[in-house]
Protein backbone atom coordinates (compact mmCIF):
# COMPACT_ATOMS: atom_id res chain seq x y z
CA UNK A 1 0.00 0.00 0.00
CA UNK A 2 2.76 2.47 0.94
CA UNK A 3 4.74 1.48 -2.16
CA UNK A 4 1.76 2.19 -4.43
CA UNK A 5 1.21 5.57 -2.83
CA UNK A 6 4.89 6.49 -3.32
CA UNK A 7 4.68 5.40 -6.96
CA UNK A 8 1.59 7.55 -7.52
CA UNK A 9 3.29 10.55 -5.92
CA UNK A 10 6.33 10.04 -8.13
CA UNK A 11 4.21 9.79 -11.29
CA UNK A 12 2.29 12.92 -10.28
CA UNK A 13 5.52 14.79 -9.62
CA UNK A 14 6.94 13.80 -13.02
CA UNK A 15 3.74 14.91 -14.78
CA UNK A 16 3.78 18.21 -12.91
CA UNK A 17 7.42 18.76 -13.77
CA UNK A 18 6.85 18.00 -17.46
CA UNK A 19 4.23 20.77 -17.64
CA UNK A 20 6.58 23.28 -16.03
CA UNK A 21 9.21 23.01 -18.77
CA UNK A 22 8.72 25.42 -21.69
CA UNK A 23 7.80 23.96 -25.06
CA UNK A 24 10.87 25.49 -26.68
CA UNK A 25 13.29 24.04 -24.10
CA UNK A 26 14.89 21.61 -26.54
CA UNK A 27 15.06 24.27 -29.22
CA UNK A 28 17.07 26.64 -26.99
CA UNK A 29 19.56 23.88 -26.15
CA UNK A 30 20.14 23.18 -29.84
CA UNK A 31 20.65 26.86 -30.52
CA UNK A 32 23.32 27.15 -27.80
CA UNK A 33 25.52 24.35 -29.19
CA UNK A 34 27.14 26.62 -31.77
CA UNK A 35 28.47 30.16 -32.12
CA UNK A 36 25.74 32.80 -32.27
CA UNK A 37 27.84 35.42 -34.07
CA UNK A 38 28.98 34.91 -37.64
CA UNK A 39 30.54 38.36 -37.89
CA UNK A 40 31.08 41.25 -35.48
CA UNK A 41 30.50 44.98 -35.64
CA UNK A 42 33.01 47.50 -34.26
CA UNK A 43 30.73 50.53 -34.58
CA UNK A 44 30.27 52.23 -31.19
CA UNK A 45 26.76 52.53 -29.71
CA UNK A 46 25.82 55.08 -27.10
CA UNK A 47 24.67 53.54 -23.83
CA UNK A 48 21.25 55.20 -24.10
CA UNK A 49 20.51 53.13 -27.24
CA UNK A 50 21.35 49.80 -25.55
CA UNK A 51 18.55 47.77 -24.03
CA UNK A 52 20.65 44.76 -23.01
CA UNK A 53 24.13 43.37 -23.37
CA UNK A 54 24.81 39.63 -23.28
CA UNK A 55 28.29 38.17 -22.92
CA UNK A 56 28.77 34.46 -23.71
CA UNK A 57 32.15 33.05 -22.66
CA UNK A 58 34.03 30.67 -24.91
CA UNK A 59 33.48 26.98 -24.37
CA UNK A 60 32.74 23.71 -26.15
CA UNK A 61 29.91 25.37 -28.12
CA UNK A 62 32.10 28.18 -29.49
CA UNK A 63 35.86 28.86 -29.33
CA UNK A 64 35.48 32.64 -28.86
CA UNK A 65 33.82 35.09 -26.48
CA UNK A 66 30.64 36.56 -27.95
CA UNK A 67 29.08 39.91 -27.05
CA UNK A 68 25.53 40.48 -28.30
CA UNK A 69 23.91 43.88 -27.86
CA UNK A 70 20.16 44.44 -28.18
CA UNK A 71 19.25 48.00 -29.01
CA UNK A 72 16.11 49.78 -27.82
CA UNK A 73 14.57 49.34 -31.28
CA UNK A 74 14.98 45.53 -30.96
CA UNK A 75 17.88 45.13 -33.40
CA UNK A 76 20.67 42.81 -32.26
CA UNK A 77 24.35 43.13 -33.19
CA UNK A 78 27.37 40.98 -32.40
CA UNK A 79 30.15 43.20 -31.10
CA UNK A 80 33.90 42.78 -31.22
CA UNK A 81 34.77 41.90 -27.60
CA UNK A 82 38.25 43.45 -28.05
CA UNK A 83 36.92 46.90 -29.00
CA UNK A 84 38.14 49.56 -26.57
CA UNK A 85 34.87 51.50 -26.64
CA UNK A 86 33.00 48.42 -25.45
CA UNK A 87 34.78 48.26 -22.09
CA UNK A 88 33.94 51.92 -21.49
CA UNK A 89 30.26 51.38 -22.28
CA UNK A 90 30.09 48.23 -20.12
CA UNK A 91 31.59 50.12 -17.16
CA UNK A 92 29.01 52.89 -17.60
CA UNK A 93 26.14 50.39 -17.81
CA UNK A 94 27.36 48.57 -14.69
CA UNK A 95 27.67 51.87 -12.85
CA UNK A 96 24.16 52.89 -13.94
CA UNK A 97 22.70 49.53 -12.82
CA UNK A 98 24.46 49.63 -9.45
CA UNK A 99 23.05 53.13 -8.78
CA UNK A 100 19.49 51.90 -9.46
CA UNK A 101 19.68 49.34 -6.63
Amino acid sequence: MQSQRNSLYMIGFILLLSHCLPASYGDSIMRELRCQCISTVSTPFHKKHIRSLEVTPNGPHCPRVEVIVTLRNGVQHCLNPKAKWLTTVVKKILKRNSQKK
